[in-house]
């Protein structure tokens, strides 16, 4: 069985298109990373309150 390999690059218009979307995808993956660390950050803060029924550590 042969393969042929065969990629496509966008010209133009589709050329800025497929740029904002590369732009759209890195903010997108920036801001995951951020509210995973603030959300694991507030657990880390508030969860030994929770653990200790509203006691404090």
């Amino acid at each position: 069985m042969k393969r042929y390999q065969c990629r496509a690059y966008p010209t133009g218009e589709w050329q800025s298109l497929a740029r904002s979307f590369g732009c759209a995808q890195m903010v997108l993956n920036d801001a995951i990373v951020v509210r995973q660390t603030s959300r694991l950050a507030y657990l880390n803060y508030f969860g030994s309150y929770w653990e200790t029924g509203g006691e404090g550590a």
